[in-house]
């Protein structure tokens, strides 16, 4: 700048330099900014069936006893005949 302010260049010059350097210097870091964004994986949102039956997973334990599970299942198909 002291080399610029020293010069025979008038003010209003030396500003547009300045200027010009900042829009050269947002425009490579929108650039790098846009580019970066692009590639980026794009995340999928869950619809609200898949995160309900996941938060149900999440809380709900498995049935290891034999006749629990066979009570569960005959109440499923008693229920099927139903529908």
């Amino acid at each position: 700048m002291i080399i610029l302010a020293s010069s025979n260049v008038p003010s209003w010059a030396v500003l547009l330099i300045v200027i010009g350097i900042f829009v050269v210097i947002g425009g490579v870091a929108f650039l790098i900014y846009f580019l970066l964004k692009r590639k980026a994986p794009k995340e999928e949102k869950p619809d609200e069936k898949k995160a309900a039956e996941e938060t149900l997973r999440m809380y709900l334990e498995d049935v290891d006893d034999e006749q629990v599970q066979k009570e569960f299942s005959e109440y499923e198909e008693n229920n099927k005949k139903k529908d």
